[in-house]
């Protein structure tokens, strides 16, 4: 027990939400370990907790009426996640999803969560991350409604990258990630490189030329 209240609070303290979360609250939280595609929220469940992202990365997807998943957004930075879900019967509802091994997620119970929202600090510390964490999504399903698909693929391989070099563990989990078929990702990879934009060699893309990528996706 003392060592997962040590883990806990080696986490927290290194986290923005060492500010709100009292050492007496550490019982109550707990430490989520995911591996790759694990779900850490299905839509029709009842969700009793709120998650805050540490460590990783996570995917919502929206379920479409035609059985088609859409990618709500990919986030691999400190975000609040399963908010909507928890106080908002009657909105949108996503599943969660890790896309990395060893991503750490922070899960605190509602009870909990009603309590920090009392706090006029953690109010606005929430809605500033909420915000954030809106305009990522909403200028993703933009990209990807209006701008086609070529520009979509664009747009995620500027998101996605380290350094200008994207990682992917394979060509299927690309095409997973995105939510498109794989002649489409093929083709508008292609695209890019006659462009003259990216290089991609195997299990990798390099961005060669990130100022004129960048224009190419400006709506």
């Amino acid at each position: 027990m003392k060592e997962e209240i040590k883990l806990k609070k080696k986490i927290i303290k290194n986290s923005p939400l060492r500010e709100y979360i009292k050492e007496e609250m550490y019982k109550e939280i707990n430490i989520l370990e995911l591996k790759e595609e694990q779900c850490l929220y299905y839509s029709e469940k009842e969700l009793n907790f709120m998650f805050f992202l540490i460590k990783g990365s996570i995917q919502l997807k929206l379920s479409g009426h035609d059985g088609v998943d859409i990618n709500f957004g990919i986030f691999d930075e400190f975000v609040p996640i399963g908010e909507g879900e928890l106080f908002n019967e009657n909105g949108t509802r996503l599943d969660i999803y890790s896309l990395k091994d060893e991503t750490t997620v922070i899960q605190i119970p509602k009870n909990m969560v009603l309590k920090l929202l009392k706090d006029d600090k953690f109010r606005i510390f929430m809605l500033e991350h909420q915000n954030k964490k809106l305009f990522k999504a909403l200028e993703r399903l933009g990209v990807q409604k209006y701008l086609g698909v070529t520009k979509y693929v664009a747009f995620s391989i500027l998101e996605y990258s380290k350094s200008s070099i994207l990682r992917f563990k394979n060509m299927t989990v690309f095409c997973r990630l995105l939510n498109i078929d794989r002649k489409s990702l093929y083709t508008a990879i292609k695209i890019l490189e006659d462009k003259n934009y990216i290089i991609r060699k195997n299990k990798e893309i390099t961005i060669i030329n990130k100022e004129e990528l960048e224009k190419y996706i400006q709506f």
